[in-house]
């Protein structure tokens, strides 16, 4: 018979993250901090940009891709701020709608997939409210010196695991306001953080950009060409520096109403509904085209 598996049974507790289409509202609106409505996944996304945006200060400033630019937090002026290479500055309400999309996007990749685990991570707002909610329960007690060892034990496995082990990321329209290059430049940048010592980060996007899905498929080719053990030239090295094997990435089209796969046999993007589209346009022109040249 077979050996007896032991299974390893450590719960892991992840952080989970959604970053919405409505982000840019985070880099635009004042005094957010005081914005108060019903709890939902918008003003999850809220407390945790004015959480996160804490541990980027001038001095551990954020890269924006290759755009020549960073983000800092101005703690002593509450203000969110571009940093030009020139040395020129803006707040980021001024800055395009790009900037402003991309920059609450890029902070949460970036913290989440790498410097949360490489720094004692603060609670965030919910776990705080989870823990003011338990002190209140134990306080309305009476009697501190009879605690009820049920909740007090509560408490105690919540501090325990307090530490991510892995993220999960949400993200809505990645492509919001970037030009083409600049999308293919964020798929780059998105499977290299995933992939940051290999600590199993998911990521789930939701897209209407052709861009970024061709650029998830350049990165799914490439794996396979460096797997084969092609040679590429010294100039096309760079092509496999974000690889990311098809076995890990799973893509689907929704197609009246119902998901279906849109990979081939090697994992790689196959027809879909951007190519056919894209050639009904070629298609429209090149008889038009046929009239022109007559």
């Amino acid at each position: 018979p077979k050996a007896e598996q032991k299974h390893n049974t450590k719960y892991q507790n992840n952080k989970l993250i959604y970053v919405p289409a409505e982000r840019n509202l985070v880099t635009v609106l004042p005094n957010l901090q005081k914005y108060d409505d019903s709890y939902d996944n918008l003003l999850n996304f809220v407390h945790d940009w004015i959480d996160t945006k804490q541990h980027y200060p001038q001095k551990t400033s954020l890269e924006l891709l290759n755009l020549s630019m960073q983000f800092y937090f101005d703690k002593k002026t509450g203000t969110d701020t571009i940093l030009l290479d020139s040395g020129e500055k803006m707040p980021i309400r001024n800055a395009s709608s790009g900037i402003q999309s991309l920059t609450p996007l890029i902070m949460m990749i970036d913290y989440l997939s790498k410097r949360i685990f490489e720094d004692k991570r603060p609670l965030s707002h919910e776990k705080k409210e989870h823990f003011l909610n338990q002190i209140q329960v134990l306080l309305s007690s009476g009697s501190l010196e009879e605690l009820d060892q049920a909740r007090a034990k509560d408490i105690l496995d919540l501090i325990r695991k307090k530490d991510y082990y892995y993220t999960q990321f949400f993200l809505e329209e990645p492509e919001q306001n970037l030009f083409p290059n600049t999308q293919k430049d964020l798929i780059n940048y998105l499977l290299k953080a995933i992939q940051y010592r290999e600590k199993n980060h998911q990521l789930f996007i939701t897209t209407h950009s052709p861009y970024i899905l061709y650029a998830i498929n350049n990165n799914l080719l490439a794996s396979v060409v460096h797997s084969n053990k092609h040679q590429l030239e010294q100039e096309d090295q760079h092509l496999l520096l974000n690889k990311i094997s098809p076995k890990q990435v799973a893509i689907w089209a929704i197609e009246n109403g119902k998901c279906k796969s849109i990979q081939d046999e090697e994992g790689l993007i196959g027809q879909n509904y951007f190519d056919e589209n894209m050639k009904s346009i070629i298609d429209d022109f090149s008889v038009l085209l046929e009239y022109h040249e007559d």
